[in-house]
């Protein structure tokens, strides 16, 4: 009777039982580990991705600006050319209030690109950051022994249940 088999026949039913569910749990709590990880991958490759994305919309607020400025640059001068080739006097009059209006005019579209870029990137700032947040929580030992004694409190409690 020397062999490991013939051995199992000694266990109490109780104690082979024990050792299944410490296994059962064990496998659990290395599940939800590896699952937090494959997980925090996940935001760490957001937060890539929302970097990307903030680059990109502080690249685009510039283009738009720089189109925007020479539209109305040569938009003004158009109408100053138009006037000046009719004798107008630029500098006065209601000349120089459509050439101040074309100017407001560019003031006002360059300020809302502004804004407007400002505004895509905070938001890709704040879901970068977001994503490196849960990415760091996810990878944090305390965080995953807090996860793993929950699952080993709640299978334990679910195991004890059953043998009394």
């Amino acid at each position: 009777m020397g062999s490991y088999g013939s051995r199992l026949c000694y266990l109490r039913e109780g104690d082979l039982m024990w050792w299944i569910a410490a296994a059962g749990l064990a496998m659990q709590a290395i599940g939800q580990y590896r699952a937090n990880q494959a997980q925090a991958d996940g935001e760490e490759a957001n937060a890539r991705f929302y970097q990307e994305q903030e680059n990109f919309a502080k690249e685009a607020m510039f283009r738009e600006q720089d189109i925007t400025a020479r539209d109305y640059e040569f938009q003004k001068g158009k109408l100053i050319s138009a006037y000046g080739a009719g004798g107008v006097d630029v500098g006065s009059g209601s000349a120089a209030l459509q050439v101040a209006d074309v100017a407001f005019k560019k003031a006002s579209e360059l300020d809302a690109i502004k804004r407007k870029g400002m505004l895509d990137i905070k938001l890709a700032r704040e879901r970068k950051l977001s994503s490196v947040r849960q990415a760091s929580e996810l990878r944090d030992p305390i965080n995953n022994i807090m996860q793993i004694g929950g699952t080993a409190m709640s299978g334990y409690s679910a195991y004890a249940g059953r043998t009394k």
